[in-house]
């Protein structure tokens, strides 16, 4: 069975053309169901041979065979992808030469990843050559794009729905940052028609202001002709600009939302640098009765942040006191997380104990309560024992500690519940899952994917459930996983949890002398197994690899590596991907804790965390207080899922070792 090839994900014909297993029938259907048991294997040949043909069309196409093109698709009429041979006809069809073929091909494809593909490039001739007519008529929500919908709103102007293209150019027009340049046409037909007035530039001003966006914001004081609202756009400016002007309290003497929105924002800036002052601001603006609730709670709790990093404790605890209520829902989780930062374990028993009712019963922080009294001393066995007993019958990073508390296996809660055969045949049945199946066939992922998408918009939970089956079977493991996500599935640890690249992993752990569990579980949190992943920032691969770190793990462990495509191939990106692993465990004395972090965020980052707790925190302690939540929870992840790993594998591993767990950080 062919498992992934480098570039997308090829399927074999038996997963694919797998047998519904027996179920309990009454005896005429029973018999029915033996008759289709026996017509399988012609089914499944019928099957090879259109793939053969359909494989056979594509390499026609590509060498400019038409003749045999037409020949072969011809055959292949009832083949789920014989949509995506009439496209390669129509792709690059003129229109209205092809106008009927192309009409016919849309309304029998509806919204489908290609018809969309059709539509998008009629739409950009017809826009191009403004005929705006033919643009209104193909147009839809299907292939929306701020791009589109400007150039929409432009047609309709020019096919004389002018009043309603105006009001809805306006709505695109009218946000606190640039848009597309897609959109500059429109913008100039709302500026030549005089749509933009004062009163419209003024609202798009302070939004900018707002975003942080000052060049938008004097591009746009062309349009304010008026004395008082230059004056007033001067003032807003200086102000965002220089939050020492909040002392000139006759700087911006209104009381609108506008306004408000604007000092909430420059107090919270002003209090990054001077949190004192800031506070002294805020005893002053508060006053104003167009602060609602939500613009309070934004500034208190920006200033009693800063007012802690600042040092300030003692206001920082009459703030809390004072006005406790009005820090946002964020703020407690953080500040407790100071105090674990801080080693102070009075004030994180205390904090947890002040918590709302829905944060102390978290496991998180019922977890904390008991190791704060236990690092202060004043721990009750029996409660903590309960606690812990309690915790421990989660498969988490929280129930995995507990256990390891009380010495005892992880939970690993595992659904015996089986799939609903009959839910997964219903979605078998639909025509766009049948050209998710060939396409993944044929290796044609992007295309499988975009189908799946548009396919699975409005499943139900358990339609998920039976969709993260499909892909299971399907060995689509990537979608397998974010399915039982979508359906809330949490114990179906086989379709979650996959074992892949089994060869590759071990070759490489055995070299480095890594655990193999351990290896999964950073490829199953760094991209879920997609060997295709590319992240904003450019990893790229199942290890999720930057180019420049790439190079230099390549030149160090000697690994063949030239270009950066080459990271989409699952050996190699495995090979340096557990190479520099092996870096990070080398550079961190063995600390699995610190190299996982380090994979993440970076040995420098991880080195100034070290220096910041000066090796005076217990180990769960320096993981909760990792400053980047992304980090904190990705820390947390591997560890959990080496764990979960290890089971899947057979064996028992703990997800730190006793020497990890006793070092301080």
């Amino acid at each position: 069975m062919k498992q992934y090839a480098t570039r997308g994900v090829h399927i074999g014909a038996r997963v694919l053309a797998g047998r519904t297993p027996r179920l309990v029938l009454p005896a005429l259907l029973w018999l029915a169901h033996l008759l289709l048991l026996s017509a399988a294997p012609a089914v499944a040949d019928a099957l090879d041979t259109q793939r053969a043909t359909y494989r056979a069309a594509q390499q026609a196409a590509a060498n400019n065979d038409w003749a045999e093109f037409f020949r072969l698709r011809e055959a292949l009429h009832d083949y789920p992808l014989y949509p995506y041979l009439e496209y390669e006809t129509l792709g690059s069809a003129r229109y209205p030469a092809a106008r009927e073929a192309i009409d016919r091909f849309l309304a029998d494809q509806g919204d489908m990843p290609l018809a969309n593909r059709l539509r998008t490039r009629l739409l950009r001739e017809f826009y191009a050559q403004q005929e705006w007519h033919n643009f209104l008529a193909y147009y839809r929500d299907s292939v929306h794009t701020l791009e589109f919908a400007c150039q929409y709103q432009e047609a309709r102007y020019h096919a004389g729905e002018r009043l309603d293209a105006i009001r809805a150019g306006l709505v695109l027009w009218n946000v606190g940052h640039s848009q597309p340049e897609g959109c500059d046409s429109l913008f100039a037909l709302l500026n030549r028609t005089g749509a933009i007035t004062e009163a419209i530039a003024w609202q798009r001003y302070a939004k900018a202001v707002l975003a942080d966006q000052p060049r938008l914001a004097r591009h746009l004081e062309r349009f304010f002709v008026s004395a008082s609202v230059r004056s007033r756009a001067a003032r807003y400016l200086q102000l965002h600009q220089n939050p020492a002007l909040l002392s000139n309290h006759a700087l911006l003497p209104e009381r609108n939302p506008e306004v408000v929105a604007l000092l909430a924002q420059t107090l919270a800036r002003a209090a990054r640098t001077d949190a004192l002052q800031a506070l002294e601001h805020w005893q002053y603006y508060q006053r104003n009765p167009a602060f609602d609730v939500a613009a309070r709670s934004r500034v208190q709790t920006a200033i009693v942040r800063a007012l802690y990093e600042q040092g300030h404790a003692s206001e920082v605890a009459e703030q809390i006191q004072r006005h406790g209520d009005l820090l946002d829902s964020g703020f407690h989780e953080w500040y407790l997380r100071r105090h674990i930062a801080a080693g102070d374990w009075r004030a994180l028993a205390t904090g947890i104990d002040q918590l709302p009712a829905s944060l102390q019963t978290e496991p998180r922080w019922r977890y904390w309560r008991v190791r704060a009294l236990q690092l202060l001393g004043e721990s009750d066995a029996s409660t903590a024992a309960t606690t812990f007993a309690e915790l421990a019958t989660q498969r988490s990073f929280y129930g995995f500690l507990a256990c390891d508390w009380l010495d005892q296996s992880y939970t690993m809660a595992r659904s015996e519940e089986k799939p609903d055969e009959a839910a997964i045949a219903a979605l078998t049945e639909r025509p766009a899952l049948q050209r998710v199946r060939e396409l993944l066939y044929h290796g044609q992922e992007l295309d499988a994917a975009r189908e799946w998408w548009r396919a699975t918009r409005n499943l139900t939970e358990t339609e998920w459930l039976a969709a993260g089956h499909l892909a299971h079977r399907w060995e689509w493991h990537y979608q397998a996983i974010l399915a039982m996500v979508k359906a809330s599935r949490w114990d179906e640890i086989d379709a979650r949890f996959p074992v892949l690249h089994r060869e590759p992993f071990e070759t490489q752990s055995e070299r480095l002398g890594l655990p193999l569990p351990l290896m999964l579980a950073l490829a199953r949190q760094e991209s879920a197994f997609r060997t295709e992943a590319l992240s904003p920032a450019g990893a790229r691969g199942l290890m999720q690899m930057m180019p420049a770190t790439a190079n230099e793990v390549a030149r160090a462990h000697g690994i063949p590596y030239r270009t950066e495509n080459q990271l989409y191939d699952p050996e190699l990106n495995i090979a340096l991907g557990t190479s520099y692993y092996r870096d990070m465990l080398d550079r961190f004395q063995d600390n699995r804790i610190l190299a996982t972090a380090a994979y993440n965020a970076g040995p420098g980052r991880v080195r100034g965390w070290l220096t910041a707790s000066g090796g005076r925190l217990p180990f769960d302690a320096w993981i909760e207080a990792i400053p980047f939540v992304e980090t904190r929870n990705y820390v947390q992840n591997v560890l959990t899922f080496s764990a979960i790993y290890a089971h899947r594998l057979g064996t028992t591993e703990y997800i730190l070792s006793p020497q990890e767990r006793q070092q301080p950080l």
